[in-house]
This record gives structure tokens, sequence and C-alpha cells, in this order.
């Protein structure tokens, strides 16, 4: 029959692209988990994904590459573990999809004639999620790391996408040790040296230690994670960011921001996110989390902005400018997003004011009838005369008490 040939097809070059997965993990393995190989992987693995012919395996696949998406922020031991699961996992996918009959088809699989295009190939579908997506379905979250992200008010992907960063670091604009030193004390600075010499303190509290080098100086760099010993090394040349402290001896920083120069990440080649934290979520963390929920929401962010007057009000779209407020291209961008959200906040903030309003002029009371004599007759009786400022007052809270509608009025006066 014809139906088989085509079908086979298509499984062949699935299994494949997992098989050529697992040969980029097991270089990733033998590289000593440097994440050099990751993104081919995670590639390859969305090009199987689009291929495959059996919906569960497809799934398992966006499952898999989700997983990955993680990889960077991990520490090696955790590396070490999710290689061995991921690669036993595509194994099994690899597999499943070889043994498959011929004739299984996807239901929304081309036609039995059609042969995969070229443009499928190269540029496979991504998953797209809804903004009221629960954050376990991002990479590495399960109920434990929920829980740590709903302290910070993250339980659905559009809260994360509203989780703006407090500042962003340019790692691209740094100076030399001494410029730092004598920079304003109450500023954050970026230095890049050298590590020269590392120690690790069992505490309490536990910390890893370093003397951060380059030609002009030195600075003793301090956190309070000793596992950090297994990604930062003497000799490796890394990039810190954050407050010095001017004491006595040699100048010390506490925590900072750190990127190991050359790794390809996230922080390479652009300004870095830096968000509010709570115990148990790194930076990183959540660098990896932000950049898996903008990717998984490209196409279900819906701007309720008309793009004619988007472009009337110089506003850039809603997606973009979630996207430029995590990671910007560049300061502009980073400017025209946040106008774009201060605009969405103001316009919101207005709109509800106004439905208010018109709820208000919607309900009911009691219109009273007054007797404008009797008014009269109890003016004449003060010892004094009213003030132009209050009549007015008076004459509109008495309007408001002859309509059939709740009066809403702030009535103030000085005491003398």
């Amino acid at each position: 029959m014809s139906v088989s040939r085509p079908q086979k097809q298509i499984l062949g070059t699935a299994a494949e692209a997992i098989e050529r997965a697992i040969q980029l993990l097991r270089e990733e393995w033998r590289d000593g988990f440097a994440g050099r190989r990751i993104d081919r992987a995670r590639m390859l693995i969305r090009q199987a994904e689009d291929l495959s012919s059996d919906s569960a395996v497809s799934i398992a696949l966006a499952r898999v590459n989700l997983r990955l998406a993680g990889y960077q922020a991990a520490d090696a031991q955790k590396r070490r573990v999710e290689l061995t699961e991921i690669g036993q996992e595509l194994t099994q996918l690899r597999d499943r999809l070889s043994q498959l009959p011929a004739g299984a088809t996807r239901p929304q699989a081309p036609a039995p004639s059609a042969r995969p295009s070229r443009r499928s190939t190269a540029a496979p579908r991504s998953r797209q999620l809804p903004l009221d997506t629960p954050v376990t379905a991002l990479p590495n979250v399960g109920e434990k790391n929920a829980k740590k992200l709903a302290k910070l008010g993250l339980a659905t992907i559009g809260d994360v996408l509203r989780f703006l960063p407090r500042r962003h670091i340019d790692y691209s604009k740094t100076m030399t040790i001494r410029e730092a030193v004598g920079f304003d004390a109450t500023g954050e600075v970026t230095v890049k040296g050298i590590v020269k010499d590392e120690a690790i303190f069992d505490g309490p509290p536990a910390r890893y230690t370093i003397r951060l080098s380059d030609s002009t100086g030195s600075i003793k760099v301090t956190w309070f994670n000793k596992y950090l010993a297994h990604q930062i090394h003497a000799g490796d040349e890394i990039t810190i960011s954050g407050k010095l402290d001017h004491g006595y001896g040699m100048p010390t920083a506490t925590s900072p921001e750190w990127e190991k120069t050359g790794t390809p990440n996230l922080s390479t080649g652009r300004l870095t996110p830096v968000y509010n934290l709570t115990q148990g979520v790194s930076q990183k963390q959540l660098r990896v989390l932000t950049k898996a929920a903008l990717d998984l929401t490209e196409s279900t962010v819906v701007d309720y902005l008309p793009e004619s007057m988007r472009r009337r009000l110089d506003l850039m779209p809603l997606g973009q400018a979630y996207r430029e407020s995590h990671y910007p291209s560049d300061y502009r961008s980073l400017t025209r997003a946040h106008q774009r959200l201060s605009f969405d906040e103001l316009l919101l903030l207005q709109l509800g004011l106004v439905k208010q309003r018109e709820q208000r002029k919607r309900g009911k009371a009691p219109a009273f009838d007054l007797a404008q004599a009797d008014l009269f007759a109890f003016f004449d009786q003060l010892p004094f005369q009213l003030t132009m400022s209050q009549q007015r007052a008076l004459d509109e809270v008495l309007v408001d008490l002859e309509q059939p509608r709740p009066m809403t009025r702030l009535l103030q006066g000085d005491v003398g």
C-alpha cells in the first residue's frame, strides 16, 4: 500500500533526530557537564517532537525539552542526574518510535501522499501554553518548587511574565578593580577578574570565598553557598556585580551576582535581569523560568490594544514588552517596554474607576423632597452668614440629596 512508505519515513526521521540528541548528551557527559551541547540537543528534540506520529511520544519529548531548559541553572551533581534520567527516557522514546506499526498515524498528521516539507523540518513548531497554566508546567518546577514560587506570588505562567526584574546588569560594561574601589560606595559595580584562591568553610554559616584579581588589584568575594565550589575554580575568569565594602584591608563583596566569562547562558551578550528572591530560589533558576515562560507564551499573549492605537501612541506590542522587560535588546528597548507596561497599569486603573462610577450611578437610594422654606428659615436663625464656599458646598449636597442614587461626596473644611 502507498500508506506505509511515507509514514515509515517520518518515523525514521524522528527516531534519528532522537538518536543524534542522545549522542550529543553522551558527549556532554564526557565533556564534564559543561553545557555546550544542550542547545543543539534541544533543537533535535524539538524536531523529533514535530515529526513524531505518536502523540504520547510528542508530549513526552516536550516534557524532556522543558526539563533540559533548566539544565544550565543546575550544579554539576544535578546535571549528572539529569543527563542519566533524560538519556534513559530518550532511549525508550526512540525505541518506541522505531517499533510503531507502519499504519499508525497522529490525528493531525499530513496526508499519506505528502512528504514532510523542508520548512517543517527546519522550523518545528513549539508547544504554546495559555497564561493561566500553573507554574508546574515550567522546567524543573514540581510541587515543592511551586510552593517556593508561591511566596513570590507566582502561581501561573502569566504571573511569571509579570514578575519584572528590579534591575539589570550589563556584563559588557565592566571596570577594573582599582576603578571599582574608587567608585561611590553606595552604588553597584561590575568587575571582571581571575579566580586566584578559593576556600570552603563549613560554618556556621557555610560559605565559599575566593580572591578575584586583575592587573590593578584584588577583591575578596564571599557567597554563603559552599556548593558554588563545584562551579567556580581557581584560574577561571568570572565577572561579578554587586556592592563593595571598603573597610580595612582588601575590599570585599558579599553574595554578588556572577557569571563565568564565555559560558553560553542566558546572560551572554545581553542585559541580565536581577529579581527579588525568596529562600530556596536563585537568580539563575528565575532566569531559566522567565525565559521558558516567554518562549511558551510567544503566541498566546493577547494584546487588547488595537494596532492603530499602539501605532498612534508609539507603544510596542504586549508580548514584546514582556520579553524586553526581562531580556532587553538594549536600554532603549527596556525603556519602551516599561512605558508600555506602565501605560497598561494606568489604563486599567482608570477603567476600574470608570466602572466603579458607573456602578454607583446604577445604584438606588431614596430621594429626599427638601422643603426650601424650612431651610431658609433655619439659615435666617444663624448668628452668622454662610461664606460663598459654604453656600456652594451646601447647594451641591442638596442637589445630590434630591437624586434617587447614592451620594458619594467628601466635605472638607477648616475648624476655626
